[in-house]
């Protein structure tokens, strides 16, 4: 007879504390607790840091869609990412079904309790995705003898996993409920301009009214077969009136509401979680079902009975899918952009977008500022026709002829030039330069003495001056030429010019310059502007004229990018120039003063 020794019960595990980690020491014997508890440590840390510093929610994907095949009504869950309230990571890899009437034949008991004698009715479920780990990779384990196949292995990995399912009840979000409570009612507090007194009193004033608002409250557990509480009030009513944040001191009003929120109002709404140590704050303990789950919609089936008692979606009506109370988290690259270049809601809508309110009154004469640049010089106009000319014989004002000049005395003799003296010796050469430059010239020998200058002869008498001829014809209009050519061609004219903006009047243009349209290139970042002027014809082969285009960009203070304009092509009704801009894209602003100046000219073709 064998005796067998008993097989001992393995003693229960209890949940890591996340904040011890192991302090290794030399020669420790390393155990299976060791490993676990180190892991617990680096895991609670990850989810610590996601959960009180990140938020919780949906990141990524996960879109619901409610829609009808072959089998029925469904429920379609994409792929996607989200955080759960405890910070642990989920992860759904593929698009998930989930078939309705199927469900409903399957909850009937369910169904039974909250329809009760109706034969149909509205029935709410929620849609939670949870985390959930999956063991794997299963390896033998040393043990006692007579053990079932199961006792002799374990697995030897633990894989992220998770759970997709329909509930009748939604997963308690107690601290996602008040932020949004609290935020709702601080934005109702309005800002007022600059230096005026606030209405509502001082600071200190501001922020009990904040703490007034958000009173400890212990509410009794939710019945199982009622909705949650999806609007409680956790700062109760409104703002008191006339409580106001003067625009000058907005930072340090919203820097204590939020100081509030951090030290005071979330450790009262923030759950405690399982294995971190306490917690930020006095809150509940997070049901545990909870803990690693989000919620991401609410469905409300309209449910009717078959002849036989099955529960099923109504037909003729669609299930209601609401998200109002899932929450998200957005990336912080989206955050950034928006603070960047977004731009904030008012009560009108988006600023800066809206119909330009009336002109106000006009204000009293301010003083007169700096002189502006000088414009440029106009066009000189047509040179008058000349007057006659006054009668010489006339009296009074008229002056007479003048008489013939009188006869020049002779030039007086020229004195002799004195002797120059002798040139000086030079001074010695400098140093020599570098390579390649010219050295210094010799020494210059002595000049010689200059001879004296003869005497100069008298000048004759000036002879008396002749008499005007008469005035020439004035040349008739056109015959000159601006622009130098050969004989024998016709006519090389300017058919249009001026200064045309992007958007907005002419500030000057000749024959009716005008832009028509400016339209952004699909291909590029450059711009397309489309421009015409009276009396403007294409150019097939058959025209006799040809269009010299000439454009110049019009320095604007406000315009900071760099551009190139370059001509592009001609149109039936108009040529098109192509805006390049240097380095940056054009802003609104720019764009609304940019202005060019063209000038076109017209020629004989071949």
């Amino acid at each position: 007879m064998s005796s067998f020794a008993p097989q001992v019960a393995a003693p229960t595990i209890s949940r890591p504390d996340q904040t011890k980690h192991v302090n290794y020491t030399l020669g420790m014997v390393l155990g299976v607790d060791d490993f676990t508890q180190e892991f617990a440590y680096l895991s609670g840390r990850d989810q610590w840091l996601a959960r009180d510093l990140l938020g919780y929610g949906t990141i990524c994907g996960l879109q619901i869609t409610a829609e009808t095949d072959a089998r029925g009504p469904r429920i379609v869950v994409t792929s996607g990412v989200a955080v759960s309230q405890s910070g642990q990571m989920i992860r759904v890899p593929l698009a998930q079904c989930a078939y309705l009437n199927d469900w409903l034949v399957a909850n009937n008991d369910q169904i039974d309790l909250r329809l009760g004698a109706m034969a149909g009715g509205d029935v709410r479920l929620y849609i939670v995705l949870c985390y959930r780990e999956c063991p794997t990779d299963q390896v033998p384990i040393p043990g006692e003898p007579c053990r079932s196949e199961d006792e002799i292995m374990a697995a030897s990995r633990l894989k992220d996993d998770y759970v997709l399912e329909l509930r009748f009840a939604a997963p308690d979000q107690q601290e996602e409920d008040a932020l949004r409570d609290f935020v709702a009612w601080l934005s109702q507090i309005e800002i007022v301009a600059a230096g005026s007194p606030p209405a509502g009193g001082t600071l200190q004033d501001f922020i009990a009214a904040i703490r007034s608002a958000a009173p400890i409250i212990t509410s009794p557990p939710s019945s199982p077969l009622s909705p949650p509480a999806s609007s409680a009030d956790f700062l109760l009513g409104s703002p008191p009136a006339g409580l106001q944040i003067p625009a000058d001191q907005a930072c340090d009003y919203l820097r204590a509401a939020f100081r509030v929120w951090t030290t005071e109002l979330r450790p009262r709404w923030r759950p405690t979680f399982s294995g971190e140590g306490g917690g930020c704050g006095a809150g509940p303990l997070a049901d545990p079902a909870d803990e690693d789950c989000v919620m991401l919609a609410e469905l409300t089936l309209p449910v009717t009975r078959t002849l036989e008692g099955v529960p099923q979606v109504a037909s003729t009506t669609t299930v209601e899918v609401n998200e109002e109370r899932r929450p998200y988290l957005l990336h912080l690259r989206l955050l950034q952009e928006w603070l960047l270049c977004g731009r904030s809601l008012g009560a009108g809508g988006i600023t800066g977008t809206g119909d330009r309110g009336p002109a106000g009154d006009q204000g009293p004469t301010g003083d007169k500022g700096p002189a502006g640049d000088k414009g440029p010089i106009g066009d000189k106009g047509p040179t008058g026709d000349k007057g006659p000319p006054g009668d010489p014989s006339g009296a009074g004002e008229t002056v007479g002829s003048q008489g013939p000049p009188g006869d020049k005395g002779p030039a007086g003799d020229t004195g002799p030039a004195g002797d120059q003296g002798p040139v000086g010796d030079r001074g010695s050469a400098g140093d020599k330069g570098a390579a390649g430059d010219q050295g210094p010239a010799g020494d210059r020998g002595p000049i010689g003495d200059k001879g004296p200058i003869g005497d100069q002869g008298p000048v004759g008498d000036k002879g008396p001056v002749g008499d005007q001829g008469p005035r020439g014809e004035p040349g008739s209009p056109g015959d000159g030429a601006f622009v130098a050519r050969p004989a024998a061609e016709r006519p090389f004219e300017i058919v249009a010019a001026g200064l045309v903006t992007l958007k907005g009047p002419n500030r000057d243009s000749y024959n009716g310059l005008r832009i028509v349209d400016v339209r952004p290139d699909p291909n590029s970042q450059h711009l397309l502007v489309s421009v015409t002027f009276d009396g403007y014809r294409a150019a097939p082969p058959e025209f006799p004229l040809r269009y010299i285009v000439k454009v110049l960009p019009v320095f604007v203070a406000e315009v900071r990018t760099g551009m190139v304009v370059n001509f592009d092509h001609f149109e039936a009704e108009f040529f098109v120039l192509r805006v390049l801009p240097l380095g940056t894209k054009i802003t609104d602003n720019e764009f609304g003063v940019l202005e060019f100046m063209i000038e076109v000219s017209q020629y004989p073709s071949g």
